[in-house]
């Protein structure tokens, strides 16, 4: 159908002038088309009867193709990214050792497509824990060799301490 016959479609089931307005304008826009149709299938999509419509699609499709106009584009989704981010693994030390691809195809099934995708979801929550582990180990680490560098600074002190007393 041309723009200016679409936007002029209204829906309002219960308004007869509007239900026969949408009629001849969809009646006019098949005609202008070329397509092959009963007019007892329209009044069927106007009353808004189910599966109605997917009649009329493949005429609609077939006449289209006759005249040699190429199909739409594809709509473009409103995920899709044009920056991509490239893949990192982490690497596999003794916090990462677990490494994701690995643990699911040795514990999923190939047909187990809803448990696959759950382990997918929660991959970014067990990334992050093992990142806040390691986080933790690397400062208990930081923290014991400056307490042993205390205490080793206390026993230097009290050393030289007691020479001087000596």
């Amino acid at each position: 159908l041309p723009a200016e016959s679409l936007t002029s479609l209204r829906d309002v089931p219960d308004d007869l002038d509007q239900c026969l307005h949408n009629y001849d304008t969809v009646c006019k826009g098949l005609d202008t088309l070329g397509v092959s149709y009963k007019r007892a299938v329209i009044g069927k999509c106007i009353s808004g009867h189910r599966g109605a419509a997917a009649s009329l699609l493949m005429p609609v499709k077939k006449a289209l193709a006759a005249r040699g106009q190429p199909p739409a584009p594809p709509v473009e989704l409103s995920t899709a990214t044009s920056r991509y981010k490239k893949f990192t693994r982490e690497p596999l030390t003794d916090w990462g050792s677990d490494d994701f691809m690995q643990r699911t195809m040795d514990s999923r099934k190939p047909e187990q497509w809803n448990l696959i995708d759950m382990d997918v979801h929660l991959r970014k929550f067990h990334d992050e824990q093992r990142r806040q582990e390691r986080v933790q180990s690397e400062k208990e680490e930081k923290d014991a060799s400056a307490a042993a560098e205390t205490r080793a600074g206390k026993k230097v002190a009290q050393l030289l301490q007691a020479r001087e007393k000596a």
